[in-house]
C-alpha cells in the first residue's frame, strides 16, 4: 500500500465519516489508482474527449486499477468476456444492474474466484459543459453521496449466488466529477441535462466481503 499524508488521510476519513466503520484502506493503493486515472484520461476520456469512447471512464478506471496489467483484461472465458482473469480469479466491473450479469456468473463460478467491483461514489462534484462551445463549468459539490448500503438490492437480485464460496464483493469508495451537457430545458439549461461521463478522482479505501458470513455480518440487524 503507498504511504500518505496524515493530512490527506484526515480528508478523507472526514469526506468519509459515515461509513468510516466498513472503510479499510489496507488494500489500497492511491498512487495506482491515481496511475490508473492519469491514463485512462490521456487516452482521450475524461476533460478532452468525455464519453468519446465506449467505456464511461468510471469502468475502465477500476479495470485499470485491479487489472494494471493489459494482458489481465476483456478476457474470453467460454462465450462471455471477463472484465479482468488475474491468477484465476476473474474480476467483474458492476455499478449497477447485476441481475445483467446471471448468466455470467452461473457460468464462471463453475471454475473461478468470482469478484464483483461495486464503485460506491461517497462525494460527487457537478460540471457542466457547453456543447456549442466545448466550455467546462468550474465543479459544484452535489447533495447527493453513496451510501454502503446502496448495494443491497443488487445483492438482492442475485441473491441465488449469494452461496457461492467462491463469489466475493469489493466496494470501491471514490469521488468523481459528474460531466452534464447544458442541452436541459429552464434559463440555464441545467435541468434534464445530458450526463456525458463520470470521471474518478480518487480512491478513499475498500470494503471486502469475502463469504456469506460477510454478507450477514455488514447487513443490518434490522433488514
Amino acid at each position: 500500500m503507498s504511504q500518505t499524508s496524515n493530512t490527506e488521510k484526515m480528508n478523507r476519513n472526514t469526506s468519509n465519516s459515515f461509513c468510516s466503520s466498513f472503510i479499510d484502506d489496507s488494500h489500497t493503493d492511491y498512487e495506482l489508482f491515481e496511475k490508473s486515472c492519469s491514463d485512462i484520461i490521456g487516452r482521450g476520456q475524461g476533460l478532452h474527449g468525455i464519453g468519446t469512447l465506449g467505456e464511461k471512464t468510471v469502468h475502465a478506471v477500476l479495470k485499470n486499477y485491479y487489472g494494471p496489467d493489459t494482458k489481465w483484461q476483456e478476457i474470453k472465458i467460454g462465450s462471455f468476456v471477463a472484465d479482468i482473469c488475474r491468477e484465476g480469479e476473474i474480476f467483474e466491473i458492476q455499478s449497477k444492474n447485476f441481475y445483467l450479469m446471471k448468466k455470467k456468473l452461473e457460468y464462471f463460478l463453475q471454475d473461478y474466484e468470482v469478484t464483483i467491483v461495486y464503485p460506491v461514489v461517497i462525494e460527487k462534484y457537478l460540471r457542466y459543459v457547453n456543447p456549442e462551445t466545448g466550455e467546462i463549468a468550474p465543479p459544484r459539490k452535489s447533495n447527493k453521496k453513496g451510501h454502503i448500503y446502496q448495494i443491497v438490492p443488487e445483492l438482492y437480485s442475485i441473491r441465488e449466488f449469494l452461496h457461492y464460496e467462491n463469489l466475493h464483493f469489493i466496494l470501491s469508495f471514490i469521488t468523481m466529477e459528474e460531466y452534464k451537457l447544458l442541452d436541459g430545458f429552464g434559463k440555464d439549461k441545467k435541468k434534464g441535462g445530458t450526463k456525458t461521463d463520470r470521471i474518478p478522482t480518487a480512491i478513499l479505501g475498500e470494503y471486502h466481503l469475502y463469504s456469506i458470513a460477510d454478507l450477514i455480518t455488514f447487513l443490518p440487524y434490522d433488514l
